[in-house]
């Protein structure tokens, strides 16, 4: 059964029909989230290009030429791509809360792009939000790109169940949705409720983050991983649990997820729209800590889902799971990331590039970026302190919102 079901390529395109199969309850729960019938990247393209006016303003960043400036002398367009994945949320906020045209980015496109190194290489896109391990495999492929700053660390990646699954161990053998090959954020998942990661285990399905939660509803599956918003979401129609997390790695310290990445084309040729581009990401982020509901806004607007799943998904990268999205650089975090993956016996990760090769702060040093660590401590924490509940935190973010 799981060489068949990791052969076949048409796999996902026979069981897709199957799973729409909802009888009347489970389908009017889908029309009511509005995401019936709409693929990920559809998700994107139905979000709306024009930015809003910007509230909660941050503190400027670049020195030398104003953003009118750079912007009056440099129209170049700016190919910007992410997945759409609750990690890299700032993409959506500096566009949709006119975060890029308030810093002089005005002639960009954003778009949801599944093959961001690709396109990079090929010329197509100039910025990017890419897993880091996707950016390393670029990287030693030749892809002329570079990590110009941090976005997300630690992973945020949920194995989630079905309500009759009543521990982790009754997974075992099941139909869950795992991906083609086991990633290290499985495994320690796995490894957290004492379950093998070695797929022979189990009834392996690969299919997007978005099937798995529909296939979950239907019935069609036992388990899945994945991002938010579907593991909140999963909770908030009550078809599912959250059953481990891949927040730190074994030895309880940060592992790498995922950065802002340029083409060294754009940075070499289009200097000063890169750094108003690298300053928006920040502004972005800091947008999602200061006014987590209208961050939140922004996720369920862009993602089609109710927000209440939105807000607990910016609660969970912001507070609950630690202060996990960042623009911080730190080499460490990558080497650690890539040595807990080697030492699983995967593959993938025996030969891989130093990530001091790959990484590069020229850009945050020259818009004297914040130190971030200060940035949470004065702005963040006398709001929301570390590990608040999801009611008080909540409440806090509305009453915020107001402001």
């Amino acid at each position: 059964m799981l060489l068949h079901r990791l052969k076949d390529s048409a796999n996902r395109k026979l069981f897709r029909p199957n799973i729409l199969k909802f009888h009347k309850k489970r389908e009017e729960q889908m029309y009511k989230y509005n995401i019936k019938n709409m693929t990920r990247r559809e998700f994107l393209r139905a979000s709306s290009f024009m930015g809003v006016a910007l509230t909660g303003a941050t503190v400027p960043l670049l020195t030398g030429c104003t953003k009118e400036e750079v912007a009056g002398k440099d129209n170049y367009s700016v190919q910007i791509g992410y997945y759409d994945c609750d990690h890299m949320v700032a993409a959506p906020i500096s566009r949709d809360r006119g975060l890029l045209m308030n810093n002089g980015v005005n002639n960009f496109r954003m778009t949801g792009n599944g093959q961001v190194p690709q396109a990079m290489t090929a010329g197509h896109m100039d910025v990017g939000y890419v897993g880091t391990t996707t950016i390393e495999r670029a990287f030693r492929n030749g892809a002329p790109i570079r990590v110009v700053a941090n976005n997300h660390r630690g992973g945020s990646w949920y194995l989630v169940a079905a309500n009759h699954i009543k521990e982790a161990k009754d997974l075992i053998g099941k139909r869950v949705s795992l991906g083609a090959h086991p990633n290290p954020f499985w495994c320690n998942c796995a490894t957290q409720v004492d379950i093998p990661w070695q797929f022979e285990h189990y009834d392996v399905y690969v299919m997007t983050d978005r099937d798995e939660y529909v296939a979950l509803m239907a019935g069609h599956l036992d388990g899945y991983t994945c991002c938010d918003p579907w593991g909140s979401m999963a909770e908030y129609s009550d078809v599912g649990w959250i059953v481990a997390t891949n927040h730190l790695l074994q030895d309880g310290s940060w592992g790498a997820c995922c950065d802002l990445v340029m083409r060294d084309a754009f940075i070499e040729q289009h200097r000063e729209l890169a750094k108003l581009c690298l300053k928006t990401h920040i502004d972005a982020l800091m947008f999602v800590y200061e006014q987590p509901y209208k961050a939140a806004e922004t996720f369920a607007s862009d993602f089609k889902v109710p927000l209440p799943v939105a807000i607990k998904t910016i609660w969970r990268k912001t507070n609950a799971e630690g202060t996990s999205m960042t623009w911080r650089h730190d080499v460490s975090e990558k080497e650690r990331q890539f040595a807990y993956s080697k030492s699983l016996g995967l593959p993938e990760f025996q030969e891989t590039a130093p990530p001091a090769e790959w990484m590069d702060d020229t850009l945050l040093k020259e818009i004297g970026a914040p130190d971030f660590y200060e940035f949470i401590e004065k702005k963040v924490k006398p709001y929301f302190p570390d590990r608040m509940s999801l009611e008080d935190w909540t409440d806090v973010a509305t009453k915020r919102h107001t402001i």
